[in-house]
């Protein structure tokens, strides 16, 4: 008789689960279906606002202080370092990796990644305006501006305006003095950060 009364426990047990289970993903069901626009809107706002990592997140090197929206970084080519207190608009793109353009097909497509030297530093203090893209290798000095839209194909000096495709400098940013000696006040002087990371 115990053996009967365990059994019927078990097997309505199993029974309530199964129901319960079936019940939850039918509700789950019905409310996504309802809400489907409002998930949407949510799911396509996260996309909007974090970054894309292609290749390997270990050759990311982001300083706690920078500012990266939805940039898109490659790393498949190279290591990406983004200094302190630099900060990307919408939609900024960093590439390390590349294709070989004399192969076709498959064999093109398959080309991509697995070299590296073609690393990209962003320094500090920098901006990259909406959709910059910058193709490494590269190295944007200290505290430049690139403009939005512009393509990066070398290195930028440090404190100048850059834009177009591709970027040229169009002029250096005058500084007051007061912002100079802000930063040797602060210890803010240009040095190697990367070694911070």
């Amino acid at each position: 008789m115990q053996l009967s009364e365990r059994w019927n426990k078990v097997w309505n047990n199993l029974v309530e689960r199964i129901l319960l289970r079936l019940v939850s993903e039918r509700v789950m069901q019905s409310l996504i279906w309802r809400h489907r626009d409002t998930l949407d809107a949510l799911i396509e706002r996260n996309r909007r606002d974090r970054p894309v990592v292609y290749g390997s997140q270990n050759r990311l090197h982001v300083d706690a202080t920078a500012v990266v929206n939805n940039a898109l970084f490659n790393t498949l080519g190279g290591d990406i370092h983004v200094g302190p207190h630099a900060f990307f608009g919408p939609e900024v793109c960093l590439l390390t990796g590349t294709h070989d353009m004399h192969k076709r097909d498959t064999e093109r497509q398959e080309s991509g990644g697995g070299r590296s030297g073609r690393d990209i530093v962003v320094g500090r203090g920098v901006w990259l305006a909406a959709r910059a893209m910058v193709i490494g290798p590269a190295t944007i000095g200290d505290h430049a501006v690139v403009g939005a839209g512009a393509v990066v194909t070398g290195d930028v000096e440090p404190g100048a305006f850059y834009a177009g495709v591709p970027a040229r400098k169009i002029r250096d940013i005058e500084w007051p003095e007061s912002v100079d000696q802000k930063e040797r006040d602060q210890g803010l002087e240009t040095g190697d950060w990367r070694r911070e990371t």
